[in-house]
């Protein structure tokens, strides 16, 4: 029988990592941001992609799009025209 204040151990240690990574990657994301005008997340699904970049999009001006949505590829159609009209989102700090 395993002893359930262990399983709480490892859990309180498994959510700090899991925080800690999580706070790491935002600040990787957010200074790539600050470096060029683009930056994508890529992975295997349901890791946290969308909610790493609705995240920073809160927090930052920052411009998010899902390319895997059919509307946001369709904002793209033109791309050069779309990135025109939102310059502000990719000028450099």
């Amino acid at each position: 029988m395993v002893d359930p204040l262990l399983n709480l151990a490892f859990l309180n240690r498994y959510f700090r990592l899991a925080r800690m990574i999580q706070c790491r990657v935002r600040e990787i994301v957010t200074n790539a941001l600050r470096r060029q005008a683009a930056v994508a997340l890529i992975g295997p699904r349901q890791v946290g992609k969308t909610t790493l970049a609705q995240n920073i999009v809160d927090r930052t001006d920052a411009l998010h799009l899902d390319l895997e949505s059919s509307a946001d590829r369709g904002k793209l159609a033109d791309a050069r025209l779309f990135l025109a009209e939102r310059i502000k989102h990719l000028s450099q700090s």
